[in-house]
This record gives structure tokens, C-alpha cells and sequence, in this order.
């Protein structure tokens, strides 16, 4: 997974903030001149703002006064937080002193002609595991679909260690997002149906697979993305959710196809919020 939270500040607001003297100069805040930057997603967990990094894969905090203070400062960040008796004509020292952190970690930017990011797709909430414990499904364990698995575990590998995670997310992202162009004019029960049917068979290899030749381990983020890559070897691309919690923090990954959960469990992903749907 990506590494784990680093809170952006020792104090809180309310500690840093510092009294306006007369001689003391303030900034004038132009209309929303900050963003964030492209390969930042973000989300509210009810007592903290996670921003994810794709360029660097970390996780970062920002406490709830913190939050408060960007929402009504960055043009696109957490717009349910912003309130608009809450916009000021000078940004006071000590939000200078947070929004130049996030400038200096790369997660603002100045810079409003940047293209903007793609939107997360719809998130179906988890309600069904694909295969269950007490399933029993006959896994296809032929050459043909252990060297698509092979194929699938080196690519991600070679991926996650030489390129970004923005990389490997914007590659999941336009794959699924043809796919869902391309079957807009079938038959949507229809359609998820067999999708689902092949889906089963297909995992249901992977695990037999797996265990052979990748560490699962707290390895979410590789296994997954096996399984991504695996799947599009079969034209099949369900969406790859990345999920955090603060109490205590813990980030996880999982593939989700509408609402059935294809490697792990309902009861577990919900507990997670979602941050990233590729």
C-alpha cells in the first residue's frame, strides 16, 4: 500500500495562529487561487482530511481546524466543508504558513490552467462477496490461464516499481471508463449477469494462482492490481477502490465490481472510506 499518514502539522490551527499586529503584513487572498494539484485525490473521514498522493503513494492528514481553513481557501478542496461566511478578504500567517506546506509537499498549486483531474466514477456501497468461503467453484488451471496470471504479476510488478501509482491508476481508470462506453446500448441485467459469471470463474483461478507466486501479506496494493491486470487480459474491468479510516488510520485497496467485492469481504471494505475509484 501506500505509506502510511504523515500529519502536515505538529499543533493545530489554533496553536500556530498568530495575533495581526498593526505592523504585521497580511496577504491578500484572490478568488480560490489555490487547487489541488492533479495527482491528489481526496476525503473526509468525519474528524480528519486524507489527501492520497499518487506521484509519491503517501497518505497525508490535515485536522478537521486545518480542513476548515482549506476548504474555504482551495478552490476544490472538500466543497461540502465550505461555507461562504467563512471567506476572508487576508489569509492570516498561519494559513499561509499551511497552504505553503501543501505547496511545498507538491499537493497545491498555484497554477489554474492545470488540466483537471478525471472524477471518480459512481461507488456502489459493498453488499455482496463474489465467492464466499462455502462456494465452491472449479477453478481454470490451464497453461493458457497461468501464463495470463504471469503476465498480469510481472506487468503490475514492473508498473508499481518504475512508474508512478498515478501511472498505474490512470491506466486501470481508461480502461474501464472505454468499457463502460462500449456497453452502454446492452442489456444492463443482462450484461452483469454473464460479467458476473465470468468474473467468478476468472477470480476464482487467481486464488488458485496466487499463493504460488506472490506474497499476500499486507500486500493489498499489488494484489489487486494483479488481479486488474489479470482481469483485462479477459476484457473485464471492474474498479479498483482505494479506502482509508482514522480510527486508527489504515488505508486498503480492493476490486469491486457495482456491489459485489471480488477479493475480499463486504463486512471488511466498509469499513473503509473511499478516497480513489479507478
Amino acid at each position: 500500500m501506500p505509506r502510511g499518514l504523515a500529519y502536515l502539522r505538529a499543533k493545530s490551527l489554533r496553536d500556530l495562529s498568530l495575533p495581526m499586529s498593526c505592523g504585521q503584513q497580511s496577504h491578500r487572498r484572490p478568488s480560490y487561487r489555490y487547487r489541488l494539484a492533479p495527482h491528489v485525490r481526496q476525503c473526509w473521514t468525519g474528524d480528519y482530511a486524507i489527501l492520497l498522493d499518487l506521484r509519491r503513494g503517501e497518505y497525508f492528514g490535515v485536522s478537521c481546524e486545518d480542513a476548515l481553513v482549506l476548504a474555504n481557501s482551495v478552490g476544490d478542496f472538500l466543497p461540502s466543508l465550505s461555507n461562504p461566511s467563512g471567506h476572508h478578504a487576508y489569509l492570516a500567517p498561519s494559513e499561509m504558513q499551511l497552504i505553503a506546506e501543501l505547496i511545498d509537499k507538491g499537493l497545491l498549486t498555484t497554477d489554474c490552467c492545470l488540466r483537471n483531474r478525471t472524477p471518480s466514477q459512481q461507488h456502489w456501497p459493498p453488499r455482496r462477496e463474489l465467492i464466499r468461503e462455502y462456494e465452491k467453484v472449479t477453478p481454470q488451471t490451464k497453461s493458457g490461464h497461468l501464463l495470463r496470471f504471469m503476465f498480469a504479476a510481472v506487468t503490475a510488478k514492473c508498473l508499481l516499481r518504475w512508474r508512478t501509482l498515478e501511472y498505474a491508476v490512470a491506466r486501470s481508470h481508461r480502461r474501464r471508463l472505454r468499457a463502460l462506453v462500449a456497453s452502454e446500448s446492452s442489456d444492463d441485467q443482462g450484461q452483469l449477469q454473464w460479467e458476473l459469471e465470468q468474473l467468478r470463474q476468472h477470480v476464482s483461478s487467481f486464488r488458485r494462482f496466487a499463493p504460488l507466486f506472490l506474497n499476500s501479506i499486507n500486500a493489498c496494493l499489488l494484489l489487486s492490481f494483479v488481479l486488474i491486470e489479470y482481469l483485462a487480459t479477459y476484457r473485464l474491468y471492474p474498479a479498483w477502490i482505494f479506502g482509508v479510516t482514522t480510527a486508527p488510520f489504515a488505508a486498503h485497496c480492493w476490486v469491486q465490481h457495482h456491489d459485489t467485492v471480488l477479493n475480499d469481504s463486504p463486512e471488511f471494505v466498509s469499513q473503509f472510506q473511499s478516497i480513489l475509484i479507478a
